[in-house]
């Protein structure tokens, strides 16, 4: 990654704003004090305080609005120069030492130091305190205003870069079972950033206001952070709630909260709407275009931690199922979609690289050489020697024939219950559109009856 563009404002909020220069100021007393003072090496962990509110608070305070810092990006930069991989903790993690520890083990178990950059004045910090329980005792203290508190005096040299394969340690949601920390790659996070810049170029044709609303305990809020650095005329505007007054140009948000985003009529200085994080529904879909926001180009993201946040998009209107990011090999083996390529991430904590295709747990179709996504692979079998997900043949329904049903697979045969009328020729219709016999049902039994696909056709 190369940062570059001088006194650009790079992060903002309500009450300020911050240039490159002054954020790579920071970044390199840091770099000076990790180094000089504490032989920090690519083989260490640092761990980055996200939280605004004062750490030496006991303040126990909302996550959602405290998780997101104008003091992260420095210290980002200054881990990204050293070669050393960062850990974003939260206020969820801080406020819960066993957490914490828990944390900190993982990571020492490695083999590996663990250090922190954290919001604090003094050593009378509870962070402070709760760190040193969790056996990290090496740590740098920014106060609010971006200054580092207690620097000792080192030799005023830079050391040279170092590139290092894993950039950052992130957990994952726990949907599908415990939350597993990941070792993000440094070059998926570039090939997620640059692939939105070459995809969508008009974005950055102008000045680009990013609304910023993922904590970097997410992948979207890390790549919505190094945008402001990686691309000239970028502003990433951190916590804003409206959009309109603040000129902004782009926002990610999940697909339950389009609704209230969409509440209010769309600003004209937005260009982009990105949903990412779960799967975007037909009904959200329409209350987005009901609600006026038609025009403004509504961005589906799929994607998982394992996988750099990304791997397929959709623009929304432009026709069914997902197409692949850049550098993303993405397949669909035995009704499951699998990942490889560059944007895939080293692997998890402690365990072996990822190797091959990575196994997302997805249900998913190729229609039309795109992908079309499902649910979980949950209540799988097997249908004429075919591994069959039940969501697969909904997908297929809603997709389709756009008609919604319910499907299970029991002893070879998959059983669909439909709640509206399909209409006559919709086997052909299907058939014509390249779907597999094993996804066909052979009858359907009135407009809210049963089909079965058979183990024979």
């Amino acid at each position: 990654m190369c940062f570059e563009f001088g006194d650009d404002t790079v992060i903002k909020s309500t009450t300020a704003e911050y240039g490159y220069s002054e954020i790579y100021e920071v970044a390199n007393i840091l770099v000076k004090q990790l180094h000089h003072r504490f032989n920090v090496t690519s083989n260490d962990y640092v761990l980055i305080d996200c939280t605004t509110t004062d750490s030496d608070s006991d303040s126990d305070s909302d996550a959602t609005n405290t998780d997101m810092s104008h003091l992260e990006l420095p210290a980002i930069l200054a881990c990204i120069h050293l070669g050393v991989p960062f850990v974003p903790i939260s206020c969820s993690t801080l406020h819960q030492p066993p957490r914490l520890s828990a944390l900190v083990a993982a990571l020492k178990r490695t083999g590996s130091q663990v250090y922190g950059i954290i919001h604090a004045t003094s050593d009378a910090s509870p962070l402070v305190t709760a760190l040193h329980a969790a056996t990290v005792h090496r740590l740098l203290y920014l106060d609010s205003a971006g200054s580092v508190i207690e620097t000792i005096q080192t030799i005023d040299i830079l050391p040279d870069p170092v590139y290092n394969e894993a950039l950052y340690v992130m957990f994952t949601s726990g949907t599908s079972g415990t939350p597993k920390a990941v070792v993000g790659s440094h070059a998926a996070t570039v090939n997620r950033l640059a692939w939105w810049h070459d995809t969508f170029p008009a974005t950055y044709s102008s000045r680009t206001v990013i609304a910023r609303r993922s904590p970097l305990t997410f992948v979207d809020g890390l790549n919505d952070l190094l945008a402001g650095c990686l691309f000239p005329n970028t502003t990433v505007f951190q916590g804003v709630e409206d959009l309109g007054g603040h000129g902004v140009s782009r926002v990610t948000v999940l697909p339950q909260q389009l609704a209230l985003l969409t509440a209010s009529p769309p600003s004209r200085t937005l260009k982009h709407v990105i949903v990412s994080g779960s799967l975007l529904t037909a009904e959200q879909v329409s209350c987005y275009n009901s609600n006026g926001w038609r025009h403004v180009p509504l961005i589906n993201l799929y994607g998982q931690t394992e996988t750099g946040g990304d791997v397929l998009y959709n623009v929304v209107g432009s026709g069914g199922g997902f197409n692949e990011i850049t550098g993303c090999d993405v397949r669909v083996e035995d009704g499951e979609i699998v990942v490889a390529g560059v944007c895939c991430a080293v692997g998890y904590l402690g365990k072996a690289k990822f190797e091959g295709f990575y196994r997302t747990g997805d249900c998913g179709t190729v229609v039309d050489d795109r992908v079309v996504v499902g649910g979980r692979l949950d209540g799988v079998g097997k249908v004429n020697g075919i591994v069959t997900c039940p969501r697969e043949v909904e997908t297929v329904f809603q997709h389709h024939l756009e008609v919604k049903c319910t499907a299970t697979v029991e002893g070879g045969v998959v059983a669909v219950r439909v709640e509206e009328e399909v209409g006559e020729g919709w086997r052909g219709r299907l058939r014509e559109r390249g779907v597999p016999w094993h996804l066909i049902p052979r009858t359907i039994v009135g407009g809210t009856g049963a089909g079965r696909v058979t183990a024979s056709r």
